[in-house]
């Protein structure tokens, strides 16, 4: 992916992001225009934004707190 389709996946990305869940897959669509590839990547981008924060994204005393936990159970 070259550097102008970056940033106009992050631009719809960003975009959609911003706005009610209900409406992305509609806003995303339409600001791709005929690109499913294009759409496609936006989607699954946002998928995964949406999914359950990763160890990373987690602060250190919640991972702490599951660490100690899973070792005393």
């Amino acid at each position: 992916m070259d550097a102008a389709r970056w940033e106009q996946v992050q631009m719809i990305f960003h975009e959609a992001a911003g706005r009610p869940e209900s409406e992305r897959q509609t806003f995303v669509e339409s600001a791709c225009g005929p690109d499913g590839e294009l759409a496609a990547e936006v989607l699954a981008m946002l998928q995964a934004d949406s999914g359950p924060a990763s160890l990373l994204d987690r602060g250190l005393p919640d991972v702490a707190r599951c660490w100690i936990a899973d070792f005393l159970t």
